[in-house]
């Protein structure tokens, strides 16, 4: 029997050493690999060579102010027409209410939701002066790209200037929902209303220039192709040579419940596991040995036994739906695959990062193994990813998350917005030297050596 095909690390690992960048070619190999085990542990190698094996998180807060949305993309669960009965725009004052709960040791508010024509360039100015009048200390990540076009569209201010005047108001990041998949063709399926690939990447070098810093993301698993993620991979990662102004990278699996997309994919058709055919086994010819024999005739068929009823079918059960052995959207290994590539791919991003709310703990924290190195937070409230179905909750506490991290022998950092890391929570040197927000720093190096070396 031949052994398993193993990934052989060395070709990718002098590549990334040397500060070079992987071609879209060896992208793709490592997407089509068999050995993913082998793929994720070259992700982890080169993760704690950029991180250590510091696993970040921080204290935050979600509020969606609205789920009116004009683009009607067909994989989101979220939104609602307006005048629809479950449509809503949150005041003024609601939001605000809502920050009132924020934890004491809250350092962000993260605020998205649709573009409904209604909530002006005005509101928002208000909403982050308020915010910022309140909380002080609280970093706004807020609005994604998509929402400052759909801003400057019904403002009819240029996109520079309604990213200046959000930014007086109080706006400190943006975060990097609406870049789906950047193909035009796929996006044409998906979200047609939406702006395009490329608009997306101009409005992200624009935040970057006014000295808004922002992440990125990619929604995978719907129907798009390998050579599309790729392909997004690989923009992202032009403009970050440009700019340097993409903090973290998040890679978002579809999910099916609710939308109208997933009535458009069989579930039984491409198994999104990527797992392809075995190479390592001739394919034998059949054999041609042996003479086929015509049927025997020397034997009566016996006629059906009449001596027993047909018992009824019974009906104290409840009969189950038909089964779906191939679920919609990404497998498993699919995702964990995704997080590995795109820490391979994007070595000019800092961090991945696993948002758990969309994939669960278990996997999130096994993800740690495959190049990931931030589990967003604490979240408090999230409505988007749970009207697709997701299940894993709206809410961790820090403990929680904690227990993760410890549980794949890595080290906790509790960062801001702008990773300065706030408290490490291995040691007690550490602990006697970055705490709650005193100390901070971004600098990996001083990290360890407060550490005592390498981790």
């Amino acid at each position: 029997m031949t052994s398993k095909i193993r990934l052989e690390p060395e070709p990718y690992q002098s590549i990334l050493e040397s500060g070079g960048e992987l071609s879209q070619q060896q992208a793709m190999e490592l997407y089509l690999h068999p050995d993913l085990h082998g793929v994720g542990a070259l992700a982890d190698w080169f993760n704690r060579l950029k991180n250590k094996d510091l696993v970040f998180f921080n204290i935050n807060r979600h509020i969606n102010h609205t789920n009116i949305c004009i683009n009607k993309c067909s994989f989101c669960s979220f939104f609602r027409e307006s005048g629809h009965p479950d449509a809503y725009e949150l005041s003024l004052d609601q939001i605000l209410q809502k920050a009132k709960d924020m934890p004491d040791d809250c350092t962000e508010v993260h605020i998205v939701g649709g573009l409904s024509s209604s909530l002006t360039l005005t509101y928002f100015e208000e909403m982050f002066r308020a915010l910022r009048s309140n909380h002080p200390d609280i970093h706004i990540q807020a609005l994604t790209v998509v929402e400052i076009e759909h801003l400057s569209s019904i403002s009819g201010f240029p996109v520079q200037e309604v990213l200046a005047r959000l930014k007086a108001a109080g706006l400190g990041s943006l975060p990097g929902g609406g870049a789906e998949i950047f193909d035009p063709e796929i996006r044409a399926q998906i979200c047609p209303a939406k702006i395009s690939g490329d608009r997306w990447l101009d409005i992200a070098r624009l935040a970057h220039q006014v000295g808004l810093r922002t992440n990125a993301t990619m929604l995978f698993g719907h129907i798009e192709k390998i050579e599309h993620r790729v392909d997004h991979l690989l923009k992202l990662r032009s403009l970050q040579n440009e700019t340097g102004g993409f903090q973290s990278f998040i890679p978002l699996p579809y999910l099916s419940e609710n939308n109208r997309l997933a009535s458009t994919i069989d579930p039984t058709g491409q198994d999104r596991s990527i797992t392809p055919p075995r190479q390592d086994r001739a394919i034998l010819p059949p054999r041609q040995d042996r003479a086929i024999l015509p049927p025997r005739q020397d034997r009566a068929i016996p006629p059906p036994r009449q001596d027993r009823a047909i018992p009824p079918p019974r009906q104290d059960r409840a009969i189950p739906p038909p089964r779906q052995d191939k679920a919609i959207g990404p497998s498993g290994s699919d995702i964990l695959r995704t997080y590995a590539v795109s820490r391979l791919v994007l070595s000019n991003f800092q961090h991945i990062k696993a948002f758990w709310i969309m994939i669960g703990k278990k996997l999130a924290q096994t993800s740690l193994l495959y190049g990931v190195n931030d589990l967003d937070g604490t979240v408090r409230e999230e409505n988007i990813a749970h009207s697709a179905g997701a299940s894993a909750g709206s809410e961790l506490c820090a403990d929680e998350l904690l227990e993760l991290v410890r549980g794949v022998n890595k080290t906790p950092a509790q960062r801001d917005t702008l990773y300065n890391i706030l408290k490490l929570y291995e040691g007690k040197q550490c602990e006697g030297k970055l705490n709650g927000g005193k100390n901070k720093t971004n600098d990996i190096d001083e990290v360890s050596e407060i550490m005592g070396g390498d981790p």
